[in-house]
């Protein structure tokens, strides 16, 4: 219909001179297309005014991590990466806690960075990634303060609108139950809809059945390594690949 299309275009005159979003830099508002606009009118139905409010926050989101889009640097915090994808193409995203390396505020740009080879991964017609949180082994000394995962809340609700598929979360522990409590009420009933609270032999059922053979095998043997009390963190690291957007797999970090 002509109705989105006629949206669409309101948003993007938020970003011409002299519009509410005209004052933000050149690298702020070039993200700024048609593609972009349409999800934010997907997260917000009917609504191009509260659109327009994400749009804004996405843009400041945007000058605010300037160095980090244009560089994707960041501090080796954990084995997240894209592992492969399911079988409608979309990116599957990988982590387990075992692997966590610094406290959760500084795993951030890592997550940022993971998320941006997602989308350089999604073939024509892909807009949405799935995500593996597999929480076995999960820290509570690196992973006491909530407020990270809320600022991951924010940056998904507007910069990353409806990049989402699914997101996977394997063996919450019960100690992390105050992590869930904190964020549950940020999310929206359409994003808790695209979580999944999953055991392992859940989750690799779920893989099994969803996902290519080989990203399928690449996640079980994964959890299976990472629940391998024999095996060091070193022994983890050599198994840590990630598919890039040629479809190679490749190492997933630079050697140190």
């Amino acid at each position: 219909s002509e109705r989105p299309c006629a949206a669409s275009e309101q948003l993007l005159a938020y970003v011409r001179p002299g519009a509410p979003c005209g004052h933000f830099s050149a690298f702020a508002r070039e993200y700024v297309d048609e593609a972009f606009c349409r999800r934010l009118l997907v997260k917000c139905p009917g609504n191009v005014a509260k659109a327009g409010e994400r749009l804004r926050v996405a843009l400041t989101w945007r000058e605010q991590h300037q160095e980090l889009l244009s560089k994707r640097r960041f501090a080796h915090a954990g084995d997240y990466r894209v592992i492969g994808a399911d079988l409608a193409r979309r990116p599957v995203l990988y982590m387990c806690s075992r692997n966590q390396m610094l406290p959760l505020a500084q795993c951030l740009d890592q997550m940022i960075v993971c998320m941006l080879q997602g989308i350089d991964n999604m073939p024509a017609g892909v807009e949405r990634a799935t995500h593996i949180w597999d929480l076995h082994g999960l820290m509570v000394r690196l992973n006491w303060n909530p407020a990270p995962l809320a600022q991951v809340v924010k940056s998904t609700d507007c910069y990353f609108a409806e990049r989402m598929h699914e997101l996977i979360i394997v063996d919450l522990p019960r100690v992390a139950s105050f992590l869930k409590d904190a964020v549950w009420p940020l999310l929206t009933d359409k994003f808790k809809q695209k979580v999944k609270f999953l055991s392992a032999q859940e989750a690799k059922r779920h893989v099994l059945s969803q996902f290519d053979a080989e990203t399928a095998s690449r996640v079980v043997a994964s959890m299976d390594l990472n629940r391998d009390a024999r095996a060091s963190l070193e022994d983890r690291q050599r198994s840590w690949t990630r598919v890039d957007s040629q479809g190679n797999v490749v190492p997933a970090f630079p050697a140190p």
